[in-house]
């Protein structure tokens, strides 16, 4: 296969997997080979387990700390017990090493991937992650491995703000735990990851940082732990999309360039999380993954981590052996037995504040305190510094939640960094004590963050009775220096911002506001958001949100039409207009569905723009129309109409051949030519897609009285935009003669492979990341 051929095969494979997860009722095509995935009993899954048993130490553990936490949810996905692998019977088992070793959990930079990997062998285990041993006293008080992994969550993302690793399998251990997907923790940190995708669909180890395979697979798993899927999630869909190009001929998968065996197992758990099989015709070039995985099996059962060499050959078994299996992280997910006395919960997990030296004090923390388990919780609270304060000391509840106000006093505290510690104590309570960390961060003067955010107001309309309106996003920045820990309040019962806090060092952070107008009459609400940060400079700042809900008496018709034939296309609302008509303050979605060959062009009435769909609110009559326009490129999609005016009523582009243009003047190479045919009046916009150098191609007017330079043209990426008047001819796109390669590897291919290759590039315009891979493989 030559690498024309593999690109275009690359192309179609993709579009079929496009297609696949639109379709998740589709069934796979038959296995090629066995059936996937193993089972314990096979022999290739026995004789890896035969492998690590064989290296196993007499204190239990099988490669160090970190990899033993891998063996145990190895054994557990093969479906052993941890606790019975020992060297003889007298000794500890794996799980006993884990459990006496948490000491080993890594320094403070490293200690939340720690905590996390642990928590995930736990689970697989069938052990409580809350109560795994005695635990180190400080790491792990009590072998409580789930608490001081959530002190690291800052209600936006788990420990470094610079790192993603400690989020994605941050969320996966939460859910092994037994927290729930939907909560706020999970969610948010979800957010999170998906906010910090790269544009090629993968991610890596940091913030920013080129995407690699390990990384990206382990996010798919995060992701498909949380709940999400290819067919709702497009993050999901574009991470499984940079998998695949990432995938070798021969099934493997390559991290920095090596193609191993441990990037291989993590691609193939991430594929089946995703509801995938890497057996699949899908997912096999001239061979699949799973194959590939098992050509780098050792004659002892172990697994090469690439194939001439066997370096860290227990861990690469330790990976290989769930993927075999089709089991990925996490392996298993613990249920807590339903709890026979008071239990203490509370939230946040941790206490971040932040001040300047001789500013004011930082703004007031909310801790709730509440039973989550039977009978009555009778708790107490206290705390172990001066600077720190707690509005009350004791309370008891039977599930509500008590609210007890955390003070910082910072007179008379110089420049530096303070730590404390809220203890919460329970006598009758199975898990008292728990405790709460408080961090405090005093700034020299002149280094103050500065408060910004965006828009500057925000308002809602809603029908009485109706439906709650939409959410909308405020985003908040710091725009001076340092870090920016802002929290938000608001002054309305209607209203609910989510999440409550977060920092930031210039980046954007996202507050859902979310309005409940049930119960509101017709009328007029106003509430104010304030954002705060005691160190910032410019806090509070306010922003005004108003809700206006319409009579339940007011009805107003929305009547839509198409122009500026009726063959167009149509227009469908949501929600649907009642007989008689819709009550005031209703939100409507209008979409524009083009009819076969048509283009939607824009609104017109009581309507404006081309964003589609639009929303317009019923407080009067409405009278809107969709203007469609005739277009037709023929076999080349890769062409779109992007805008036309309002009496523009058709388009349509033919390719041109190159050998018929005349009057070429000879300082310039021809690339492409096209016939453009139009009717009506006015302007239209037409977006050439697949242009390698699209920055340095000039575009002509061809006509009988020579060739004109078209000024009217715009290059985003490689695409050319080109807008043009009725009745405009012939149009040629053109280089100086000396640049040459402005379809990079296949620029100078006859005029009909030319042609071809666009057509095939055309077939996923709008679908950026398969694009982005055939510019890549070029």
């Amino acid at each position: 296969m030559n690498s024309i051929e593999r690109k275009l095969a690359f192309t179609f494979t993709a579009i079929a997997l496009i297609c696949a997860f639109a379709m998740p009722g589709l069934a796979s095509p038959a296995l090629a080979y066995f059936s996937y995935p193993l089972h314990s009993e096979d022999d290739e899954v026995g004789s890896a387990l035969d492998y690590l048993l064989s290296v196993q130490a007499a204190d239990g553990s099988i490669g160090g700390f970190s990899v033993s936490a891998w063996v145990v949810m190895a054994i557990a996905a093969a479906g052993e017990d941890p606790a019975d692998w020992k060297t003889a019977p007298a000794n500890p088992s794996i799980l006993d090493y884990l459990r006496e070793n948490s000491e080993l959990l890594g320094d403070e930079a490293n200690r939340p991937t720690g905590y996390e990997r642990m928590i995930l062998a736990i689970t697989a285990a069938g052990e409580d992650p809350c109560n795994f041993g005695q635990g180190h006293p400080t790491y792990a008080p009590s072998g409580d491995y789930v608490t001081p992994l959530k002190s690291y969550y800052d209600g936006t993302q788990i420990g470094d703000s610079e790192l993603l690793n400690d989020d994605f399998w941050g969320v996966m251990a939460l859910i092994a735990a037994g927290e729930d997907p939907d909560s706020d923790m999970v969610q948010n940190t979800v957010a999170y990851i998906e906010d910090n995708q790269n544009e090629d669909g993968g991610w890596s180890w940091t913030v920013g940082s080129d995407s690699d395979v390990d990384d990206t697979a382990a996010v798919i798993m995060a992701l498909a732990a949380a709940g999400e899927s290819p067919t709702s999630s497009d993050s999901m869909a574009d991470g499984l999309l940079y998998l695949h190009y990432e995938e070798d001929d021969c099934g493997g998968f390559a991290s920095f360039g090596t193609l191993n065996s441990a990037s291989t197992s993590w691609a193939i758990d991430a594929i089946v999380a995703s509801g995938e099989d890497p057996t699949s015709e899908g997912w096999t070039w001239d061979d699949n993954p799973v194959d590939y995985l098992l050509s780098l099996q050792d004659t002892d059962g172990g697994f090469k981590w690439k194939e001439d060499s066997s370096q860290n050959k227990t861990w690469m078994t330790a990976y290989a052996i769930p993927a075999l299996l089709g089991k990925p992280y996490p392996v298993a997910v613990h249920e807590a037995p339903p709890a026979t006395q008071p239990t203490i919960a509370f939230s946040p997990s941790s206490f971040s504040f932040s001040a300047t030296e001789g500013g004011a004090d930082p703004a007031d923390k909310m801790l709730k305190i509440w039973n989550s388990g039977p009978d009555t919780l009778s708790w107490q609270v206290s705390d172990d510094a001066d600077w720190l304060s707690l509005s009350s000391g004791s309370g008891s509840s039977s599930g509500e939640k008590d609210e007890v106000t955390v003070s910082v006093d910072i007179s008379g505290l110089d420049e530096d960094d303070y730590e404390a510690t809220i203890t919460i104590e329970a006598p009758e309570a199975d898990n008292s004590p728990q405790t709460v960390t408080v961090s405090l961060d005093i700034g020299e003067p002149g280094t103050e963050p500065t408060i910004d955010f965006t828009p500057s107001s925000l308002d809602f309309t809603a029908a009485e009775g109706g439906a709650n309106p939409a959410d909308k996003t405020l985003k908040i920045w710091n725009s001076g220096e340092g870090t920016l820990s802002w929290r938000v309040s608001d002054n309305a019962d209607w209203l609910t911002l989510s999440p409550g806090s977060g920092s930031s060092t210039g980046e954007k952070d996202k507050v859902t506001v979310s309005v409940d107008s049930s119960g509101k009459s017709g009328g007029d609400y106003e509430a104010k958001i304030s954002i705060r940060d005691s160190r910032a400079s410019n806090s509070p700042q306010t922003l005004s949100v108003s809700l206006h809900v319409g009579g339940s008496s007011s009805y107003y018709s929305l009547t839509t039409t198409v122009g500026p034939g009726s063959n167009g296309g149509s227009i469908s609302l949501s929600p649907s207009q009642p007989a008689g008509g819709y009550p005031e303050g209703t939100e409507v979605e209008l979409t524009a569905n083009p009819a076969a060959g048509h283009d939607f062009n824009c609104w017109s009435g009581d309507l404006s723009g081309s964003s589609n769909p639009a929303t317009v609110t019923m407080n009067s009559n409405r009278a809107v129309t969709a203007n469609f326009v005739l277009f037709d490129a023929g076999d080349l999609p890769n062409i779109a109409l992007e805008q036309a005016d309002r009496g523009v009523t058709s388009v349509s582009v033919d390719c041109y051949p190159i050998k018929s243009l005349a009057n070429v003047p000879p300082d310039l190479d021809v690339q492409l030519a096209y016939v453009v045919d139009s009717a009506g009046t006015g302007h239209f916009s037409l977006r050439f897609g697949g242009i390698f150098s699209a920055s340095s191609i000039k575009v002509y007017k061809v006509t009988d009285n020579g060739w004109v330079t078209l000024e009217s043209v715009t290059t985003d990426g490689n695409a050319v935009g080109v807008t043009l008047s009725v009745g405009d001819p012939t149009i040629v796109f053109a280089l100086p003669s000396a640049t040459t390669g402005i379809l990079g590897s296949i620029g100078k291919l006859d005029a009909a492979s030319m042609i071809a290759i666009g057509i095939v590039m055309a077939l996923v315009t709008g679908i950026a990341l398969v694009f982005r891979r055939i510019r890549k493989a070029a």
